[in-house]
């Protein structure tokens, strides 16, 4: 009896081994001979072999899995978490993006609700029929106040990056891009500034050989001291009083505010909306993203909380995610992200699936193109995907037709890397390179 006890206790010991290591998700040289999708070569790779990894190919074609490691794991994605925007975009805003909703009063005055575009004024955006709407008017009646959202930033993003320009604060009317253009003469003894009403410039001594530019937290208030740069940019703080100095004298207007919002339902559009968004994934625009969101939700969802807007697609429109995300930002600044391959794989999908694809591939780079510049160069027809990356993440997700035609999404997560960031995406690319040629 006692040795009928032992040997039980030693089965449940070697059944409960099995079970944890069918849940560890492994590659084994076999793996290799057998599955032509396979990355155990990448994932062995010293660079790598102590980071975390999830991959994720499925087959558009047959709608099943081509290769799955750790692809039901949770990883920050970066700028990935723009694929989960970019979607929303898309659903939400139509073909066109809206530039404003207003009331034209008489001859003198309109009323304007701003909405979060933020292609007005913006410098890559010349057509502008919201500034050619406005300028008409002798009295622009602002039914907002103030412009600033209710967080100025994401959650989780590193506050003490504000005065990085890819870091341009959240506002319900941007103006020039949320940026502030700095320029220092040859000399060193002259400075410029675009917008010229942000001219708060504490200006150090001996400039000869550049500059440096950092700016009050809440407002806007530059302070100049010696380094190395002769051109700046740097995001501006967008307080009612400065936007609405920026209006008038872009727009020969006067700006007032008003409480009355009653019939404000009229809405000028302004860009393309597939253009707003190439130029998100192409160069990665976290100020755009972030506006598309604030524009899905104080336009369509009437909401000026970001989470509640990201709520409201995950349930109505991404409820058949295999893993529910964390997902707290448009751009991906933040660390509070968690998204799984699978996840990524399911919304490409959705894309897929809900839109045309000359659409698509307009939108995402494709080899040697945007953040891909450099790198898939003989396979301009094969990808098109966007990275994501920040200290200790590399993330590509996409699309890849192979040299057989076969139609794969895909996501590559890493976290928690030390690789150079120029080895990891080298050793990245050869892997969905061979998938491509091999396939």
């Amino acid at each position: 009896m006692r040795n009928s006890r032992i040997y039980c206790w030693i089965l449940l010991i070697v059944l409960s081994s099995c079970s944890v290591k069918k849940n560890i998700q492994t590659t084994t040289t076999t793996d290799i001979q057998t599955n032509p999708y396979s990355a155990t070569l990448l994932i062995n790779d010293s660079a790598l072999n102590t980071a975390h990894i999830g991959i994720a190919l499925y087959n558009v074609d047959n709608n099943n899995y081509l290769y799955q490691y750790q692809s039901n794991k949770y990883f920050i994605p970066a700028s990935n978490t723009k694929i989960m925007t970019c979607y929303a975009a898309m659903k939400y805003l139509g073909d066109s993006l809206p530039g404003i909703k207003y009331r034209i009063v008489n001859d003198n005055n309109i009323y304007v609700q701003p909405i979060g575009d933020p292609t007005f004024l913006h410098p890559l955006f010349p057509y502008q029929p919201v500034a050619e709407l406005l300028s008409q008017y002798k009295y622009v009646w602002m039914n907002v106040v103030p412009y600033t959202l209710p967080s100025l930033y994401g959650n989780g993003w590193s506050w003490n990056d504000y005065n990085d320009d890819y870091m341009a604060a959240k506002t319900i009317f941007p103006i020039y891009g949320g940026l502030a253009h700095i320029s220092l003469n040859t000399n060193g003894s002259w400075i410029h500034v675009f917008p010229p009403e942000l001219n708060k410039i504490i200006q150090g001594n001996d400039l000869n050989n550049g500059m440096k530019v950092s700016r009050s937290l809440e407002a806007n208030t530059f302070t100049v001291t010696p380094g190395k740069k002769t051109n700046v940019v740097i995001p501006f703080y967008p307080s009612q009083k400065d936007i609405d100095a920026m209006l008038e004298d872009s727009l020969k207007v006067k700006i007032k505010h008003t409480d009355q919002g009653e019939n404000i339902d009229k809405v000028i559009y302004t860009q393309p909306t597939d253009s707003v968004l190439k130029l998100m994934m192409f160069e990665s625009d976290n100020f755009i993203a972030e506006q598309c969101l604030t524009m899905i939700g104080v336009y369509v969802l009437k909401t000026k909380e970001d989470q509640q807007t990201i709520d409201t697609v995950l349930k109505n429109n991404l409820s058949g995610l295999a893993q529910h995300p964390r997902w707290v930002d448009g751009c991906g600044l933040s660390r509070y992200n968690l998204f799984t391959p699978e996840d990524i794989v399911y919304v490409l999908g959705k894309v897929r699936n809900e839109f045309k694809q000359n659409r698509i591939k307009a939108i995402l780079p494709a080899g040697n193109q945007g953040t891909l510049k450099g790198y898939y160069t003989n396979y301009s027809d094969n990808i098109h995907a966007k990275t994501g990356s920040m200290s200790g993440v590399f993330c590509i997700s996409g699309y890849l037709t192979t040299k057989q035609n076969k139609h794969i999404t895909f996501s590559v997560m890493v976290n928690n890397h030390q690789a150079k960031g120029e080895s990891l995406r080298r050793k990245i690319e050869a892997y969905l390179s061979k998938v491509i040629e091999e396939n």
